[in-house]
């Protein structure tokens, strides 16, 4: 069937006929991005249209909880932020709530106010992407990235017997994790400058989804050698 007759049908099986449906696909063909290829066949599609005719199918229907499994999965660049400007439109303007359940951490931190972390089938994290990673932290202050010239052992060293360090860990790619009971940047620069180091870098690590998930997932004690299917967060985009 083509794009427009999928729409019908669906729109039939829930009760819709006539002037009022044939509006509604018409609406919906445009606010997919479909107008132009809705009287084409449904299997000509690219895989990011099908996955939009899908969106169209379900809205519909006009739900005001949609769920979304990994929508972006096998999708092209171009076709991935298209996808992700329509469903941040579903919630933004029409006030839905997505449930949103992906491996892609990234894109689940450009589109979603609110994250749960699954490991091993069991919930272990939920809220706002800021305050998890300020329970992460804790009490403490933030967490900085720093790196110096020369990384040596003595900057390990210098690092390791900071007053009021809670946590050091190498960072990938060259530097150190570093943090203490509070802001230590201060400290740290003074003291390497002092010590006759060339800061590279030396600021606060944000708020990132990756670094997070990693963290609890470590916390909860789990392999990350998991296969990509355990390793999923349910993902919601609306309270």
């Amino acid at each position: 069937m083509t794009g427009r007759e999928n729409l019908r049908f669906t729109g039939r099986l829930n009760g819709l006929s006539g002037d009022a449906l044939e509006a509604r696909i018409d609406g919906l063909l445009r606010r997919v991005g479909l107008e132009e290829a809705g009287d084409r066949k449904a299997g000509t599609y690219s895989r990011g249209m099908r996955q939009r005719l899908g969106i169209a199918d379900v809205l519909i229907k006009d739900p005001r909880v949609i769920i979304m499994d990994e929508p972006t999965l096998g999708i092209d660049p171009e076709g991935m932020r298209d996808l992700l400007a329509l469903i941040r439109r579903l919630s933004t303007q029409d006030q839905r709530t997505i449930l949103l359940s992906s491996h892609q951490l990234q894109q689940v931190q450009q589109i979603c106010d609110r994250v749960g972390i699954f490991v091993e089938g069991r919930l272990i994290a939920c809220g706002p992407i800021a305050q998890l990673a300020k329970e992460l932290r804790g009490d403490g202050g933030p967490i900085l990235e720093v790196a110096a010239t020369p990384n040596d052992a003595a900057l390990k060293a210098l690092l390791e017997h900071l007053e009021g360090l809670r946590q050091l860990r190498p960072m990938e790619g060259g530097g150190w994790l570093v943090q203490g009971e509070e802001d230590l940047r201060p400290v740290l620069a003074r003291l390497l400058l002092e010590r006759g180091y060339d800061i590279q870098r030396l600021c606060q690590r944000s708020d990132d989804l990756d670094e997070i998930y990693h963290n609890y997932f470590e916390k909860a004690g789990a392999s990350h050698d998991l296969p990509t299917d355990k390793k999923r967060g349910l993902l919601r985009r609306r309270a």
